[in-house]
């Protein structure tokens, strides 16, 4: 069944944030986080002059939740000067089919773990080189696949699951540079951060981490991450 997406043209307008949708003490970098809270969707329309940075497209994934759909507009020189003729060549200066391109893709490394894989055709990680990126971790009993009603239980498993994703990947929780947390409740805070801090202990030598609300979870989750990581030299 087809499903529809309901969003705007762009999030960035200096005139919503007087509180017309914006609240007026919010900073231009949350806005889209704040978005993603309202909307399934977006239009990045600036791809039509020009294709924003891999760094700004990773930043924005990391701001909204796993749903969220960018529809990246086509570049002006496929659509208004080739009028749509031999697509090739303005694609590839897209980034979206130039050899570069297919060599890197070609050179991808999906990845499952026992018991937590997804319902939906998606792996639980993939590595090129030496960066992995994680899909959604839940604090899942990877034997019952069940999942637990209290936070605390979940945020256990979830951290032990993470430690999981990181071993399939060849690598250990020591590698990881960033993590996104999602959660029911900002109250949840606490659960979370009494599994952070047993599997990062040191200060000084911890990921960055991103927490965020979310309300779309299904059956009794109440918690999820995505890691980010660089495997060292030994895989």
């Amino acid at each position: 069944m087809a499903k529809a997406y309901i969003g705007t043209s762009g999030w960035n307008y200096r005139h919503w944030s007087n509180g017309q949708f914006y609240p007026k003490d919010l900073k231009p970098l949350d806005w889209v986080q704040y978005f993603a809270k309202h909307f399934d969707t977006v239009e990045i329309n600036n791809s039509f002059y020009r294709l924003p940075s891999e760094a700004a497209f990773q930043r924005w994934r990391m701001q909204v939740p796993p749903h969220f759909v960018f529809a990246v507009k086509a570049s002006r020189f496929l659509t208004h000067i080739k009028r749509l003729k031999d697509p090739e060549e303005p694609l590839g200066l897209q980034g979206y089919t130039s050899d570069s391109r297919r060599e890197h893709v070609s050179r991808h490394r999906s990845f499952e773990v026992p018991g937590l894989q997804h319902e939906n055709p998606i792996p639980m990680g993939c590595v090129i080189g030496p960066f992995m990126m994680s899909s959604g971790i839940f604090g899942m009993e990877p034997e019952t696949r069940k999942t637990p009603p209290d936070i605390e239980s979940q945020c256990k498993l979830m951290f032990a699951n993470v430690r999981r994703v990181m071993e399939a990947a060849g690598g250990s929780v020591g590698d990881i540079i960033k993590m996104v947390v999602w959660a029911k409740d900002k109250t949840f805070k606490e659960a979370v951060n009494k599994e952070w801090l047993a599997m990062f202990p040191d200060p000084h030598s911890r990921p960055a981490r991103h927490t965020m609300l979310y309300n779309g979870f299904a059956g009794n989750v109440l918690v999820q991450c995505e890691i980010v990581a660089v495997l060292g030299e030994k895989r």
